[in-house]
């Protein structure tokens, strides 16, 4: 210190900066975080494991005009792998399903969009009726109207009382209806018609009701009966001048490992309906046995001498 001014005459400036940056990293070290070291952490996922049931979906396609087609779709559930739940009132049981479709077309950028189709399904069923009912399967029908293209319909379906989940999808193509030519609508297997009132022009259309016939699916093409019902429609013939009808060939072939097994005699018809026929043929089984074959429908335009074919795959099973 200056004993004459009273202010200190030794600074020294660098030892001055220097206890500056020590004092800067000391304060450094207290603010940071503090590692703490831990052994790996192993990943966990937590997933709820429903029981799976299996099902089928199948698709077919019919023009309804307007160069559209009606796709009427089947969803086969086995009751096996649904649960009975006692009713609530009176005797019996009850199933309780949901079931969830959706129509996808292929080409994203088509613009095409289709509602979902939504719907809960109860069935009550008696005591002395449940094992059999276990032994057969629940069949949901519904349909859609689609322009031409290539559609995936995925399909979702939940028990309720157990949470079994099942999943089935299949793929469908709508051709070009409007384009000339003759042309055929999917060949459509059955195990039989019921004649009923026709729908009104402008109401709903049930699935497999056509004009006042309602056809009766079945489950995944199997036919234990004497025969089978094969249903199919025409469209795009020429119509003749001079009596305004068309003249159509109709043969229908059984095949086996892709060879003939045998024939259906030839049908003729001469529709007036100048846009489309429906024809239907029943077809015996009794001559096949168990096993996996196709039928092959023929129709020929004897006018203009075009011929379309359509296949379809079936089996014949033990009752």
């Amino acid at each position: 210190m200056d004993p004459d001014t009273g202010y200190r005459t030794q600074i020294r400036p660098t030892q001055m900066v220097m206890d500056q940056f020590e004092f800067q990293r000391n304060l450094r070290e207290v603010q940071k975080v503090p590692e703490i070291n831990l052994p790996p952490l192993r990943e966990v996922t937590a997933r709820a494991e429903f029981p799976s049931m299996p099902l089928s979906t199948e698709a077919a396609y019919f023009p309804s005009g307007q160069g559209s087609a009606w796709v009427p779709i089947t969803v086969s559930i086995p009751y096996a792998r649904l649960t009975p739940q006692l009713a609530e009132q009176g005797d019996g049981y009850h199933y309780q399903t949901d079931v969830l479709i959706r129509v996808i077309p292929e080409l994203p950028s088509s613009g095409i969009e289709t509602a979902p189709i939504e719907e809960r399904i109860e069935v009550r069923v008696e005591e002395s009726e449940l094992e059999s009912y276990r032994a057969s399967r629940l069949l949901y029908e519904a349909q859609v109207t689609l322009p031409p293209g290539r559609y995936q319909i995925e399909t979702l379906v939940r028990d309720n009382p157990s949470g079994a989940l099942g999943r089935a999808s299949t793929s469908i193509e709508v051709p070009r209806l409007s384009e000339g030519g003759l042309k055929l609508s999917t060949l459509l297997l059955v195990s039989g018609a019921i004649e009923t009132t026709p729908p009104p022009p402008q109401g709903p259309r049930p699935p497999f009701q056509f004009g006042r016939w309602r056809l009766i699916p079945v489950v995944n093409g199997q036919f234990a009966a004497q025969s089978l019902t094969a249903y199919i429609q025409a469209f795009g013939y020429r119509m003749d001048p001079q009596d305004d009808r068309a003249r159509l060939r109709v043969d229908f072939f059984i095949l086996k490992d892709g060879r003939l097994f045998s024939k259906v005699a030839p049908s003729h018809h001469r529709p007036t309906n100048p846009s489309s026929v429906a024809i239907m043929s029943e077809v015996s089984l009794r001559a096949l046995r168990p096993g996996d074959y196709t039928l092959r429908a023929r129709v020929t335009d004897e006018i203009s001498t075009e011929v379309m074919e359509s296949n379809a795959d079936f089996s014949v099973t033990l009752e």
